[in-house]
């Protein structure tokens, strides 16, 4: 009778080598210790090898016009970076599989619910279609590798009929220039870097991540279909954003959004980045269409993007946009994301244009919205050029706790115009309006036909009125304006607002600004634009309505020299 310790052991041992027998490895190339001559050869191994496997591609052959297909209920590792089919470890430098402008897709691969097939060291590249094309309801993640110069896009996800399909673009994964602008006989392509279609979950998380250098029809880096849902927190490449340099041909250089898009930051350090990216017609960084659609936003950068004729930086079409916004039910924070603390360089709109052979068309704005909804708080939205910051048509725009300063406007910051209805109006609470260039004849700043809401704001443009032509509904209340309207109500101070340096971009209020504890507390939010408390009450001060600042930012202390006792002396040039 053998001792119950000999039959675990034995037991143990079973289990361990059986374990090892499904998990095959099978290598690719010529000469010493190679399995098999084809990649697809290797893969057809896999499959019929029961467990999870693995096929190491190695650079002892070249890799030219692929079409591989897989189709697989179980996990499957596909990676390069190998010499030799003998070498142990990869050495991190990628295998080139390329279609060689005669495949029509590199990879095709389809995965079954519950599997999940990586690529990782691999330049996947030159495909008449697609560098590499995903279905199923399983996963697919690409880790250090490249997909590029694939004429369609780079990756295309369908999940149209498989609910539950993820796709991951791992540490190191770039892709770039990807796409092309369809020809008279198409109609349109979708999604240069990668096109998502049905409900798949992508994820975009990781360091040294990008989109790049694609171009689409729609979605020059990224299409967002309708029920897909992208996550993309990657602090992007190098100082490059996650989504970079893309071209779209008509909407959305960066990203078009059918389903839903959310970007956040993972690293404290570097906001999410939109940047650089540029449409022929409307939305240089972003476009949102459909009622459905949503772009959730925290912790952002979207700058530098160009549209010829408008939405240089964010186009909507009935959907929404939602900036540090927690308040909408689709907008809830990514788990893994964490809040920025790069100060100016989070939360902006910047640098983005609106013009086409360098002049503004009629309707060119930074944010233009038809029927949507575009809303951001703690917005800091500078040096943005175009005929106008915002233009409307039945549609809403809320700002609170925005810095609209320093752009280059050619007739008004804001137009809002259409039907009668609370869904058609402007918003401004606790923000701060400077110092913008606008050289066109119009005299006031806002165009409102229906609805406007003016409260606790900072107002500071010499040269133009708030509003011309009163709006039907108007709400104005605790405003410091250097230009008089009466409708602005009887709480509204017309005074400098004496900003800490203006010249050089410091919006920040001095001590004795009248804008200081100025008006009744509200509940409206917690924290200003810098993310410190709302409502602090200096001491020694007196409080005009109550102990409230206007504008985007709450004076948290006065200067030394602003004794309790003795404020006539305090020196209003230092800075809070």
């Amino acid at each position: 009778m053998s001792h119950p310790t000999s039959r675990l052991i034995g037991f143990a041992l079973a289990t361990m080598f059986a374990a090892s027998a499904q998990a095959a490895i099978f290598t690719v190339g010529s000469g010493t210790g190679c399995t098999h001559a084809t990649i697809q050869a290797a893969v057809n191994a896999a499959a019929a090898s029961p467990g999870a496997d693995t096929v190491r591609i190695t650079r002892s052959l070249s890799y030219e016009s692929q079409a591989v297909v897989v189709n697989t209920d179980q996990d499957l590792n596909i990676v390069g970076g190998f010499a030799t089919c003998t070498q142990s470890a990869t050495d991190s430098t990628y295998t080139s599989v390329s279609g060689t402008n005669a495949k029509n897709i590199v990879f095709d691969l389809l995965a079954y619910s519950g599997a999940t097939i990586k690529l990782r060291f691999l330049d996947v590249k030159y495909a008449m279609q697609y560098g590499i094309r995903f279905r199923g309801a399983g996963a697919l993640e690409v880790i250090e590798s490249t997909v590029e110069r694939n004429k369609y896009s780079g990756i295309y996800a369908d999940a149209t009929n498989t609910p539950g399909a993820r796709l991951t673009l791992s540490t190191g994964t770039l892709i770039l220039q990807n796409g092309q602008l369809m020809g008279p006989n198409n109609t349109y392509s979708s999604g240069g870097g990668v096109s998502l279609w049905g409900p798949i979950t992508f994820t975009m998380n990781a360091p040294q991540t990008m989109l790049g250098l694609n171009t689409a029809t729609h979605g020059g880096g990224l299409y967002v279909g309708d029920g897909a849902t992208a996550y993309i927190g990657s602090p992007g490449y190098g100082n490059l954003g996650a989504l970079h340099g893309n071209t779209a041909g008509t909407l959305g250089g960066g990203a078009y959004v059918l389903g839903t898009l959310k970007l956040f930051s993972t690293d404290a350090s570097k906001p999410v980045k939109v940047t650089e990216n540029t449409s022929n017609f409307s939305a240089g960084g972003i476009y949102v269409r459909g009622s459905a659609a949503r772009v959730c936003a925290w912790d952002f950068a979207i700058d530098g993007n160009h549209a010829d004729f408008t939405g240089g930086a964010v186009g909507i079409d009935d959907g929404k946009a939602l900036l540090n916004r927690d308040d909408d039910p689709t907008c809830t924070p990514y788990p893994g994301a964490v809040r920025c603390t790069a100060g100016e360089a989070c939360s902006t709109l910047s640098r983005n244009s609106a013009t086409h052979d360098n002049t503004y068309p009629s309707t060119g704005a930074i944010v233009s919205t038809g029927g949507g909804y575009f809303g951001a708080r703690r917005l800091r939205m500078r040096n943005n050029t175009g005929h106008y910051a915002f233009f409307s048509t039945n549609g809403n725009v809320h700002l609170n706790h925005a810095l609209i300063a320093d752009n280059t406007i050619g007739d008004q910051l804001a137009v809002v115009e259409g039907s009668n209805t609370t869904n058609n109006g402007l918003t401004l609470l606790n923000s701060t309006i400077a110092n913008n260039a606008i050289s066109g004849s119009a005299q006031t700043l806002f165009s409102v036909e229906y609805y406007a809401a003016l409260v606790w704001d900072v107002i500071d443009q010499p040269h133009q009125r708030a509003l011309g032509t009163v709006p039907s509904i108007l709400s104005a209340d605790y405003l410091l304006v250097t230009n008089q309207l009466s409708a602005l109500g009887p709480r509204t101070v017309v005074a400098d607002p004496w900003f800490v340096d203006p010249t050089h971009g410091d919006y920040h209020l001095q001590g004795l600004s009248p804008a200081v504890d100025f008006a009744v507390s509200g509940a409206d939010d917690t924290i200003d634009l810098d993310g410190k408390p709302r409502i602090v009450d200096l001491p020694g001060l007196h409080n005009t309505y109550g102990p409230r600042d206007l504008g985007a930012y709450e004076l948290q202390s006065l200067p030394p020299s602003c004794a309790v006792a003795d404020t006539v002396f305090c020196d209003a040039f230092e800075s809070p």
